[in-house]
């Protein structure tokens, strides 16, 4: 190699979800959790799929919370924040209750702190709440930090379902004074191989849960399981699209109200 040549540069690989927040930074306004929605799906669709309930389920589940009306929701399975900004927005702005409170668990710190920065960019950060860590732990401070037991009325579940292992184990919930005995699923992250467990959910008598991607990639054991027992859950399917796939691969959200 003569002196004037010069040995290759490694170029670092950037990471979607770093693009994805530039976009937002770039395109999208500040406190205007709609331009961010709008941005998002534009992002997904001309660059990079990104795994978000997406825009042909969200009135879906939006439905789900005008029937409900929630002051205090749940969220597993934070990503990179378009459920949360989306959801917790409808809430404040549509439904108009002001003191909403949506905490969102991710168990990645990498898509978290991303999440943290665009919920941020859109106004959101005295709404949604963003907590990292295996879900059983993470959840076990929350309660301890927030009196939050027999509050919280509406859950939304959207994390890593492709990984989810066929077996379930038993787990202890407790709600005000009934105590039961429950099945919960363990959920892989493709990157961090760590795993949601679904252990002690503050529910209360009419929660919903909200469910989504029951059919692609599918959660069979989980709708078997709300499904079995109609005197513990009032459950309906409702058909949907897989996020960016609309009119070519067909998904749904399972929409659960718990009963006892």
């Amino acid at each position: 190699m003569t002196q004037t040549q010069l040995a290759p540069t490694a170029v670092p690989l950037v990471k979607k979800e770093d693009s994805y927040l530039d976009h937002i930074l770039a395109h999208a306004k500040r406190n205007n959790p709609e331009s961010i929605i709008k941005e998002t799906h534009k992002f997904a669709i001309e660059r990079y799929w990104l795994m978000n309930v997406g825009p042909e389920k969200s009135p879906l589940v939006e439905q789900v919370l005008l029937e409900k009306r929630p002051k205090v929701a749940i969220e597993i399975g934070c990503y990179l924040g378009y459920s949360a900004i989306r959801f917790a927005a409808y809430i404040r702005d549509t439904l108009g209750i002001q003191d909403v409170k949506y905490y969102s668990f991710e168990i990645s710190e990498y898509h978290a702190n991303i999440a943290r920065k665009v919920i941020d960019f859109a106004g959101l950060s005295h709404i949604i709440t963003v907590i990292t860590g295996p879900f059983n732990e993470s959840l076990e401070r929350l309660l301890s930090n927030h009196n939050l037991l027999s509050k919280v009325d509406f859950v939304f579940i959207d994390h890593h379902k492709e990984l989810t292992s066929n077996y379930w184990r038993k787990a202890g919930y407790f709600t005000l004074s009934v105590t039961f005995s429950e099945r919960c699923f363990t959920c892989h992250s493709p990157n961090s191989h760590a795993c949601y467990v679904l252990t002690a959910l503050p529910c209360i008598q009419g929660t919903t849960i909200v469910a989504d991607n029951v059919i692609k990639p599918g959660a069979p054991v989980y709708l078997e399981y709300v499904r079995s027992d109609p005197t513990k859950y009032q459950t309906r399917f409702v058909e949907g699209w897989l996020e960016y796939y609309e009119g070519v691969i067909r998904d749904g959200l399972e929409v659960s109200v718990w009963l006892k």
